[in-house]
């Protein structure tokens, strides 16, 4: 609708208001008939394959595809076996449970370093035990992950 203001072919329907547009309905048809293309217009049946559109395959044709087809099956079936291919589902569950892992590890940081925190006067000294508490953390992580 837009790209159909801009390139002017419905001027005289729309009328903008602010950051709205306000469309006359039958005015806008009419203008959009008059202004659009013909071929610009997808029909309902140019967007549906027929019958006849739709390439058939001879006998020879079906069973080259079929065994092209298995032979692929069997390869991805072999990369899985080597463990190049690995199922995206556990996968996405093993990362989840290790960034949970992650998460629960920093998030007990304060919890181990709170006492020492507490009795530390120095801002610099503060800084160093919560740093040092985190890198404990995520270094306990990494080798758990390794």
């Amino acid at each position: 609708m837009r790209k159909s203001i801009h390139d002017g072919r419905l001027s005289e329907s729309v009328t903008r208001k602010g950051s709205r547009y306000l469309i006359n309905p039958e005015l806008a048809d009419a203008e959009w008939k008059a202004n659009t293309r013909p071929t610009c217009r997808p029909t309902e049946a140019s967007h549906r394959p027929t019958l006849s559109s739709v390439k058939r395959l001879t006998h020879a044709e079906g069973v080259a595809a079929k065994v092209s087809l298995q032979a692929h099956l069997l390869e991805l079936e072999v990369l899985e076996r080597e463990g190049q291919l690995l199922d995206a589902d556990k996968v996405r569950r093993q990362v989840e449970l290790s960034f949970r892992e992650l998460r629960d590890r920093i998030l007990n940081v304060p919890v181990r370093v709170a006492s020492l925190v507490a009795a530390e006067t120095d801002p610099r000294r503060v800084e160093e035990l919560m740093r040092q508490g985190l890198e404990d953390a995520l270094e306990t992580f990494a080798e758990g992950a390794a």
